[in-house]
């Protein structure tokens, strides 16, 4: 049996944990933006009738992880116990791994801003179709459609995303073929923008960052 020290154990935690929190993140903003869009834009509630369900839901499950993800820094701190080792004790995992406010602040700054961009880009791929698209209905069903693609039971949300695309589109009059091209136009996007990313990265001599010491 291989046994795994103190140290690797503590780092393999806090490894876990920054991928945990970065997922979140991503999702707490997402489906945030979608409630605020849906608030500030109530004429989309009456595109169709199921449409009034998913604002409630959007809304309540929106609200619910913002509420949770801002209460994370004092809910690690309270839920984090001393571990000890041979009569000595120090700090927990969670209260080394956990976020801060101020980490929670920058990375949901840089999330909401992300977003912005991704919508903005879709607003900008409809228009390359030559679909009137509005800004503001983009803001709507893009989180609903990233959560629906985010289940894991396609490859990449393979499928998933371009059905919610066609559903979205054709309720403000869009045809289906012109809404299974806005889709599948964003899912060249998406792997062009990765490939992109991925040549300046090994063309850059960049490493993989390193975790850093506790300490630090």
């Amino acid at each position: 049996m291989v046994s795994i020290s103190p140290k690797a154990a503590g780092a393999r935690a806090r490894a876990f944990n920054s991928v945990l929190f970065d997922r979140l993140n991503g999702l707490v903003i997402l489906v945030a933006i979608g409630a605020a869009t849906f608030l500030l834009f109530p004429r989309y509630r009456d595109l169709a009738p199921e449409f009034v369900l998913m604002f409630w839901v959007t809304v309540a499950f929106g609200s619910a992880l913002f509420f949770g993800w801002m209460l994370a820094p004092g809910s690690s701190a309270c839920c984090s116990r001393p571990i000890t080792r041979s009569g000595a004790s120090s700090r927990s995992i969670s209260d080394r791994s956990g976020p801060t406010a101020r980490m929670l602040i920058a990375a949901s700054t840089v999330s909401f801003f992300f977003h912005l961009v991704q919508i903005s880009a879709q607003w900008v791929v409809s228009r390359a179709l030559g679909i009137d698209v509005p800004f503001s209905y983009i803001g709507v069903f893009h989180p609903l459609v990233s959560a629906l693609a985010s289940i894991p039971i396609s490859m990449s949300g393979i499928g998933l995303r371009e059905g919610g695309y066609l559903y979205f589109l054709t309720k403000i009059g869009v045809d289906q073929p012109s809404a299974v091209a806005y889709g599948s136009l964003w899912l060249l996007v998406i792997i062009a923008n990765s490939v992109i990313g991925g040549l300046v990265f090994l063309a850059s001599g960049a490493r993989l960052p390193a975790l850093r010491d506790a300490a630090s």
